[in-house]
């Protein structure tokens, strides 16, 4: 990208120009034909592979439970059909298998299977590509 006050290359994604120190505001950023602004304006898109495609707002967590501590991973966003079925079954997966070592994971990693099964359930119904 050029700056509009310098007229000196810099990168697409800076908020100043580095020679001048200019601010670039989203009216420099070239609209027509920009692909970066293409994609920032797609609503349909997956945000884990970038498929447009239908999606849904899922929220799945991972526990992984250890004697003195835990580990805790999520996922929260719209996704497509194909990143629903294979974030859910890892992370509920590995929830069940070792999710539930120690005390607080024994109490918190039902919970999190519970919502992870719900959220996936409510999902199905959402078809697996545009027509």
């Amino acid at each position: 990208m050029i700056c509009q006050n310098c007229q000196k290359e810099i990168s697409n994604d800076v908020k100043f120009c580095k020679f001048c120190g200019k601010e670039i505001s989203d009216t420099d950023h070239p609209e027509v034909g920009s692909v970066d602004m293409y994609f920032k304006k797609r609503d349909n898109s997956c945000q884990v592979c970038g498929t447009y495609a239908p999606v849904k707002y899922v929220e799945f967590h991972q526990n992984i439970g250890m004697l003195f501590r835990r580990e805790h991973r999520y996922i929260k966003g719209n996704l497509c059909k194909n990143c629903i079925n294979q974030t859910f079954w890892k992370f509920t997966l590995i929830t069940l298998a070792v999710g539930w070592i120690g005390t607080i994971s024994l109490i918190v990693a039902p919970f999190f299977i519970l919502n992870n099964i719900f959220r996936y359930i409510m999902s199905l119904g959402l078809p697996k590509d545009i027509k």
